[in-house]
């Protein structure tokens, strides 16, 4: 196991609500040297959603924030 370090987005909004941020760019070091193509990524809310593989998010490289966090 790893940890990732958090995805930071600076951006000019009085909510934070609807800023695109890419959800992927953080693959190359998930996989390393590991053939990321022989495999299906996917992205979910919650990791109850990831573990049934309901409701993935669309479009992980275009997501919008939905709150600020």
């Amino acid at each position: 196991p790893f940890e990732l370090t958090d995805l930071e987005v600076c951006a000019v909004s009085e909510d934070g609500i609807g800023i695109e941020i890419d959800l992927t760019e953080q693959e190359e070091f998930i996989f390393g040297n590991t053939d990321a193509s022989i495999y299906t990524t996917t992205y979910h809310f919650t990791q109850g959603e990831a573990a049934s593989g309901q409701n993935p998010i669309a479009n992980p490289s275009a997501f919008e924030t939905l709150e600020n966090p």
